[in-house]
């Protein structure tokens, strides 16, 4: 039985070279710049980007990588990326579905900042009591504090291990996650995140009476446009959905659209030229 399937997780040192994480460090930068990255909804000073190009992009060509160090046959579902900032914290917490088999890699670093990764305890006598972000108590056993640095991951059970930062104590942290689902497992139906496809592949793919119709809002403005997103929303939670993917038309205040689907509780992340907005059923 190898590393990952025994422990639940392994530790990658030098895994992506110098110059890529590099440029998509570059990358997000520029997002931010852009005013593109949105306010995330786990770390309160961090800013995140949902499945943009470059992270699906190397969700899809790093993949045989994965499946070669884990033994497994993989579906990949999305990638997410973050900008960390100072006393930001990530509190113990397994992933969802679409987060099966996780990794996480760094891109930039300026101070020691150890990720831990811990099964539940299965003996009390030995476990270590931990609060998530509801404010339960997780107990977790043996867990385990691995210092990346730049160009390393960490593969993990994104749904069975629980894992977790402690206060941020540098100036700005760049992580990138990409998360897969086992091709023979219960969650074959999360691959691409119940998208069409991956980023790089969806510019013009989009479902053409979706299209048509937004088409139509982008032609009476923001306001119409926040109206038929947020209908949108509904019509898809009607249906047991958590997630919808809608093209952006050009002549939106995109500010003023985030911040009023925020207002309603809903995630909010862009992707090329599309908006993904997410919500707890």
């Amino acid at each position: 039985m190898n590393n990952f399937i025994k422990d639940g997780y392994v530790y990658l040192p030098g895994f992506l070279d110098k110059e890529s994480c590099s440029q998509a460090a570059k990358t997000m930068l520029e997002l931010r710049s852009s005013g593109i990255l949105t306010k995330d909804n786990m770390c309160d000073n961090a800013y995140s980007i949902y499945a943009p190009e470059f992270g699906d992009t190397l969700l899809e060509d790093l993949l045989p990588h994965f499946e070669h160090v884990t033994g497994l046959k993989l579906l990949p579902t999305y990638s997410y990326a973050r900008i960390y900032n100072n006393g930001d914290t990530l509190k113990p917490h397994k992933d969802r579905k679409s987060c099966e088999i996780s990794a996480t890699l760094t891109l930039t670093k300026n101070v020691s900042w150890p990720i831990y990764m811990a099964k539940e305890a299965t003996d009390m006598n030995n476990a270590v009591a931990l609060k998530d972000y509801d404010d339960k108590t997780i107990y977790v056993e043996n867990p385990s504090a691995i210092d990346m640095q730049i160009g390393d991951a960490v593969l993990y059970q994104g749904t069975k291990m629980v894992h977790w930062r402690d206060a941020y104590s540098g100036s700005e942290q760049i992580q990138i996650f990409l998360h897969y689902v086992d091709a023979s497992g219960d969650y074959t139906d999360y691959k691409y995140d119940t998208r069409s496809c991956l980023s790089q592949y969806n510019k013009y793919s989009y479902d053409a009476k979706l299209l048509r119709t937004q088409t139509i809002a982008s032609m009476q403005g923001t306001n119409h446009f926040k109206r038929f997103v947020l209908e949108q929303c509904l019509l898809a939670a009607q249906k047991g959905q958590y997630f919808i993917q809608v093209a952006l038309p050009s002549n939106i205040n995109l500010i003023d659209v985030i911040n009023t689907l925020q207002q309603k509780n809903l995630n909010v992340f862009t992707s090329s030229n599309s908006l993904i907005i997410t919500w707890n059923l």
